[in-house]
């Protein structure tokens, strides 16, 4: 067994910036006229946050239909295109570019589970303190154009990236999909240059912020199971390595430092016995570990270390410390699935966790980091690999059959200073992934802002909220209304205008 403790947070030497919103720090906006309004106008009031209520939440309809087809899960039937949206508050002028969402929604209407629904992207462009528009549009895969999906299909509905010039639409089993900014329209499947991609594409890339390489897995559930790839700061892919492991298991995530890749094989098998909607099983017989791999390295160089037996669907980030110990911070699962895939289940609630990996010595320790469930972990991508001092989260609260996963806020924790705080949204208010943009013109690391599409249940609508990533907790500066609710879906990412 390895040690298991509350991770202390590391003294860090990142700075932090010392930044005053000139309407007040907790977002309190103050109008001689009241109310003011008008075409791609900012609306001042006195307080923009959500009225609070402590009613849980509840998905409403037939409760003989599947969670995953009800309330804000359900799929919207339609594609908009609507300009000069309303706004409450006030928008940095300095977010300029598209804000992006994906996530399942069924073109049918229906879908046998939540994870295999049609691609839907939802995308909101900013400048210069306006909210220009809102588009949503599916990804035009194949099962979309056919309405035929097999297990194995591709409905590119799980994250985004944009590298080497291109915006991709990712999935786990599949290829990617090429996105056209701003019209999100698909431009097609897209194998990299002369089909240099053999396999899939993980929904979790890695582009090291010094370089402009892009690092990304592909798993499969037959041999070869594992494989990673580099691709060139011009988006060209030039490696790919098959990577040694025993069975086939879904991977989602894996990390990356300044000189290492690492792997996390997990026992979340796949398992063809039977009938199953997703034939996965958490099997923890089978142990857990992480593989430590030089990013120029073999399979044959990988070293790997046992850890507690655990899911990961997500992490912050990894680094290499002083001593040269590989530190990796993510959301720990205990179990999930373990008696087979059940559709019904309560999605899990992960906890913050930090894994030390010693590869002179082969030690580990690993302990959860901060006292809170914490999922869909953010930093600012400034510092993928290299060690970071903000890590940022959607909070939840445990879930039950019919309501399966609640966020409730927006956590926030300074690893330097051991200080948990966050925006609490209330049962009423449920955000998604939230995304941090950094501010242009300063390198601080807490330099920037948050956004989070939520949904407000009250109005039965979706806005995109923009937080202070300096004070988190002051709640919400500005808040933009979508002309329609959001689905509640996956990753979003973060296109800046200037790319």
């Amino acid at each position: 067994m390895t040690e298991k403790r509350m991770i202390q947070p590391r003294m860090s030497s990142v700075a932090r910036r010392d930044f005053l919103q000139y309407l007040g720090a907790a977002g309190v906006l103050v109008s001689s006229s009241g109310l003011m309004g008008g075409c791609g106008q900012s609306l001042l009031a006195t307080d923009i946050s959500f009225p609070q209520t402590t009613t849980p939440p509840v998905l409403g309809g037939d409760a003989a239909v599947p969670w995953w087809l009800r309330g804000n899960y359900a799929p919207v039937t339609d594609e908009q295109e609507v300009f000069d949206l309303e706004v409450m508050g006030t928008i940095p002028p300095e977010i300029n570019g598209h804000f992006l969402r994906n996530g399942p929604n069924p073109k049918s209407g229906t879908s046998d589970f939540w994870l295999r629904g049609d691609g839907m992207l939802h995308g909101v462009e900013f400048s210069n303190g306006k909210a220009l528009s809102y588009r949503n549009r599916w990804v035009r895969t194949s099962v979309w154009e056919s309405g035929e999906a097999a297990l194995l299909s591709n409905p590119s509905n799980t994250a985004l990236l944009h590298h080497g010039g291109k915006l991709l639409a990712l999935y786990e089993m599949g290829a990617p999909y090429v996105i056209d900014l701003p019209s999100l329209g698909t431009e097609g499947i897209y194998h990299f240059q002369e089909n240099a991609l053999s396999g899939p594409m993980t929904a979790h890339p890695k582009v090291d912020p010094n370089t402009g390489e892009m690092f990304f897995i592909g798993y499969f559930p037959v041999a070869p199971y594992l494989r990673f790839h580099t691709v060139n700061p011009a988006g060209e892919l030039v490696r790919t390595e098959e990577i040694d492991i025993p069975r086939g298991v879904m991977m989602h995530d894996f990390q990356l430092t300044t000189n290492y890749a690492i792997f996390f094989d997990l026992p979340m098998i796949f398992n063809f016995e039977g009938s199953s909607t997703f034939p996965v099983e958490f099997a923890p017989q089978h142990g857990s570990r992480m593989g430590v791999m030089p990013r120029a390295g073999t399979s044959a160089d990988v070293k790997w270390f046992d850890i507690d037996p655990c899911y990961i669907f997500h992490t912050m980030n990894a680094y290499e410390d002083a001593s040269g110990r590989v530190v990796i911070e993510g959301c720990r699962i205990d179990s999930f699935w373990e008696n087979g895939f059940d559709s019904e289940a309560e999605l899990p609630t992960a906890s913050p966790w930090q894994w030390t990996l010693d590869p002179q010595t082969g030690a580990v320790s690993e302990g959860r980091i901060i006292d809170t469930f914490m999922d869909f972990p953010m930093i600012d991508l400034r510092l993928q690999g290299v060690e970071h001092r903000m890590n940022y989260g959607l909070r939840l609260v445990p879930g039950t059959s019919d309501y399966p996963m609640h966020p409730e806020g927006v956590v926030k924790h300074d690893r330097m200073t051991g200080v948990v705080d966050g925006w609490d949204s209330g049962p009423g208010i449920q955000p998604d992934e939230a995304l941090f943009v950094p501010d242009p013109s300063d390198t601080a690391e807490d330099a920037g802002w948050l956004l989070t599409m939520v949904y407000n249940r009250a109005d039965n609508i979706s806005e995109v909220v923009i937080l202070d990533a300096t004070d988190v907790a002051g709640g919400p500066i500005a808040r933009v209304k979508m002309p329609r609710r959001v689905p509640f879906g996956f990753h979003g990412h973060w296109v800046p205008a200037s790319v």
